[in-house]
């Protein structure tokens, strides 16, 4: 492809093209510009070959919905997606086949942290890594973790304004894996966690993405990561059998640094910091004012010493793998496709200790305290929407809880009065359908793992289920137990209760029983609600275990529809008289559906001690405003109707967006996006009415 043609740009609906500013794998990224608002982006685009090989499909996907979810000044900004028209392709010389998938991103033109590593002050570096960690700390609470973080993953803006991390390909985001699943045979050797290395899915989390940024600050510090080899092979053995070296910085670095660095690289991931937010605590303990005050520069302080480049990471040192071949000296290199088929099994360590006392009894990392104020110290970034974008991903955003701050006041009360106390409480959220009930409890769960507060499980009921129904998806989530077997189960449950303080027979055989019927097994008929409750006793001890390590935040969505939904958070409000530990239960109750009996148990519940209700209101005329034109992009006449027809109830108003996005009913308009020409906008008289409508869509009546 020609530089003239790059120089003339190439029109990509109210994009343009500029130039081609970096190739990576079977992609290409691209300078370009949104063409009326004049801000300039990034646009990833997989080549003809790309296109075609799964494991880049996917990982292109994977950033997709890893982002676009994802609203914070340190992670890069998702504003489209779409595939290529084949005018795009005929513009680039074919070097672009139509129809391949792209996606349209922030642009960050400070470069990467690499060079910068080894040439860093103190405060920069501190600085750099508290914006990483407040970025990881956002995106963990929203179920994406990164998987890859390196420096060259980690950009900086112009003039100073921080840090933004990218390249979300391998994100998992909210998904389960299998362990058959290609991502997890690539990452970036030198900043793997032990976890990720031996293929362990079950055990990946927030601190995975912790032991990759202890790796970074060790490079941040000393111009190379923890562990270094002359092969992939003998990097992954380090990370997983060497003790952490000593740390040798060529900066100076506070007392306690080093410290710090070792907890976020521990070969077990239970003792390791278990939240970005933990980490971050405890860094803000190493820094003084000044230092504090000191914003990140592109610049680096120290004009001598090592420059990192490809030349001195680890991966540039990795020679022949294996008789596979050599890797390429850079280290944005993740294991190509050659490198997925090696043979892990050499690489597994023996087998680990008993890990006794149990974890409730060991010298963890220090958590922070919860905040006095659910707001973040920082006033968030103004969302940007660039004029005919975000069609391509209205499904994957997150949006922000509109109208509610007095709810959301209240919520966090809560969870503060329940930490303090270390006693257990219940909120009862209630509205009608499209009302934001889920939304506003989904907010308070997201927030709560952020900050670091609470370990946070969710569960949905449905009408007339099974208590198993309603307890084993909890304890799967406590446990990590789904898609195993009975006998892997029960090892697991045994593994797990050990580390929360101890099992015995009866409690291992009622967990495994209730997490049944396993491959070739049948689920017997409903238990009496005498054995339910005894079911009640065994996951509520579970909760109380996994308080002691974190408080709990248990959302219960939709509790109306389920007996048992309502009978086990009565239980737990019952067991803090004898019992107290801090868990926060949050019931969300709606209008469709229930039963009469539960209706009697909800009433009976609301009146215990410890309970509190929330019963949400049609938004006001102004906060309805910033729903629609603001935070749905639609222009004015569309945003009124909408306005008006979904009567102050978001949700509603979200569905039926998505509900035109879907259908492609919505084109840009000079203010935002509108009705195509010749459709009518058919709206239904409330959330339910839609809900029928798109099942009969997808179901056909003979």
């Amino acid at each position: 492809m020609g530089d003239s043609e790059s120089q003339t740009g190439i029109p990509l609906g109210p994009f343009v093209l500029d130039d081609v500013i970096g190739r990576a794998g079977m992609g290409v990224v691209w300078r370009g510009s949104h063409v009326e608002q004049r801000v300039p982006v990034a646009v990833k685009v997989l080549t003809m070959e790309g296109s075609r090989d799964p494991l880049y499909l996917a990982s292109l996907r994977n950033e997709v919905r890893g982002v676009a979810g994802l609203d914070h000044p340190a992670v890069v900004r998702l504003y489209d997606q779409g595939e290529l028209p084949a005018q795009v392709s005929e513009a680039t010389g074919g070097d672009l086949a139509p129809g391949s998938p792209f996606v349209v991103m922030e642009l960050a033109e400070g470069g990467t942290l690499l060079p910068l590593c080894g040439r860093m002050g103190w405060a920069q570096v501190w600085r750099v890594l508290m914006e990483l960690l407040a970025g990881l700390a956002h995106a963990h609470a929203r179920g994406v973790i990164h998987r890859d973080i390196k420096p060259s993953n980690i950009l900086l803006r112009r003039q100073g304004s921080g840090v933004m991390l990218v390249d979300f390909g391998l994100a998992r985001a909210g998904d389960r894996e299998r362990g058959g699943s290609a991502f997890l045979d690539v990452g970036t050797p030198g900043y793997m966690a032990p976890e990720q290395i031996r293929r362990h899915w079950r055990d990946i989390g927030p601190w995975t993405d912790l032991y990759a940024v202890g790796c970074v600050a060790t490079a941040l510090v000393s111009a190379r990561p923890p562990f270094v080899g002359d092969t992939v092979e003998d990097v992954l053995r380090a990370h997983l059998n060497q003790p952490v070296p000593p740390l040798e910085p060529i900066v100076e670095v506070p007392d306690g640094f080093e410290e710090w660095v070792q907890s976020l690289l521990h070969k077990s991931h239970h003792f390791r910091f278990g939240r970005a937010a933990d980490a971050a605590h405890s860094l803000q303990e190493l820094v003084d004012e000044e230092d504090a005050a000191v914003e990140v520069m592109l610049e680096p302080l120290i004009d001598s010493g090592p420059l990192m480049t490809g030349q001195t990471t680890n991966l540039q040192l990795l020679g022949e793998i294996s008789s596979g071949p050599m890797l390429q000296p850079s280290d944005t290199e993740v294991m190509k496709e050659d490198l997925r088929a090696i043979d892990r099994s050499p690489l597994q360590p023996s087998p680990m200790p008993d890990l006794r006392p149990s974890l409730s009894l060991c010298d963890l990392p220090a958590q922070p305290p919860v905040n006095q104020d659910w707001r973040p110290p920082q006033n968030p970034r103004r969302s940007l929407r660039l004029l005919g974008t975000g069609l391509g991903i209205f499904g994957f955003r997150d949006l922000p809880v509109i109208g509610r701050s007095e709810e959301q006041e209240q919520l966090w009360a809560c969870l503060r009065e329940t930490i303090d106390n270390d006693r257990g409480q219940a909120v009862v959220v209630s509205g009608a359908e499209g009302s934001g009930r889920s939304h506003l409890a989904g907010w308070l769960a997201r927030r709560a793992h952020e900050t670091g507060a609470a370990s946070i499980f969710r569960v949905v009921s449905t009408e007339k289920s099974a208590s198993a129904d309603v307890l084993a998806p909890l304890v799967h989530q406590v446990l990590h137990t789904m898609d195993m077997d009975r006998e892997a189960t029960r090892a697991r449950v045994i593994e797990r209760l050990r580390l929360l303080g101890g099992e015995d027979a009866d409690e291992v055989d009622g967990l495994v029983a209730l997490l049944g019927p396993y491959p070739g097994e049948v689920r017997p008929q409903d238990i009496a609600f005498e054995r339910a409750k005894a079911r009640y006793v065994l996951v509520r001890r579970l909760l109380q275990r996994q308080s002691t390590l974190r408080p709990v935040v248990l959302v219960i969505d939709d509790a109306n529809l389920n007996e048992h939904a309502v009978a086990f958070a009565r239980h737990i409000l019952r067991a803090q008289e004898y019992s107290p530990h801090p868990i926060l239960v949050v019931l969300t109750i709606g209008g469709m559906g229930g039963q009469e009996a539960v209706q009697e148990q909800l009433d009976e519940f609301m009146s215990l001690p410890g309970v509190q209700a929330i019963a949400l209101q049609p938004l006001e005329p102004d906060d309805r405003e910033v729903l629609v034109r603001e935070i749905l992009g639609l222009d004015r006449e569309l945003a009124e109707i909408v306005a008006r027809r979904s009567g102050g109830n978001p949700q509603f108003a979200v569905q039926l967006v998505g509900d035109w996005v879907q259908k492609g009913q919505l084109e840009v308009g000079p203010t935002g996006f509108r009705m195509r020409a010749g459709v009518v906008p058919q709206i239904p008289a409330d959330l339910k009415a839609m809900w029928e409508r798109r099942l009969a869509a997808a179901i056909p009546l003979d």
